[in-house]
């Protein structure tokens, strides 16, 4: 019994990759939150974006909020800035490192307007997903597609 093994090619990874920007202190609607509390996000937010094993998810927070999410979502790389829009600056610094022709979407978790000349500029589709009480006008008309985050979170403790 000859079992083969498909192994995809880069060009067909990349076509399928996103790169997903997570403002983790925007969904949560709060500095600080629990591991429960990222987790419960994190699932939602894997549901509703369909994430798949080629995406790459950056998450962006204060270093109060670092612990509780790097717990809640062990699996994603972290982005650290603390002070006024610590995580959005944190996280533009790191889009703008990132060649974002190698993703098929960027897809931003956040409904802060900072995040629109970047969203605009991507060269690539983008869907925001956010509370519609925090989404931003400034990135609902850069993003090409917006999607909406449950109000049934409690903000966070």
């Amino acid at each position: 019994m000859n079992a083969t093994i498909s192994i995809p090619s880069y060009r067909d990874v990349c076509a399928q990759r996103r790169l997903v920007l997570v403002d983790i202190e925007n969904a949560a609607r709060g500095a600080t939150t629990s591991p429960d509390h990222v987790q419960t996000l994190r699932a939602e937010i894997s549901h509703t974006l369909h994430l798949g094993a080629w995406d790459q998810i950056i998450v962006g927070c204060s270093h109060y909020s670092l612990l509780s999410a790097k717990l809640g979502w062990p699996t994603a790389r972290f982005v650290v800035r603390s002070g006024p829009d610590g995580a959005d600056l944190a996280l533009l610094a790191e889009l703008a490192q990132i060649d974002t022709s190698r993703f098929a979407e960027l897809a931003l978790v956040s409904g802060d307007h900072l995040f629109a000349p970047a969203v605009a500029a991507a060269g690539i589709p983008t869907t925001v997903l956010s509370h519609r009480t925090s989404l931003s006008r400034e990135l609902r008309l850069a993003a090409n597609r917006i999607r909406l985050l449950s109000t049934n979170h409690p903000a966070a403790a």
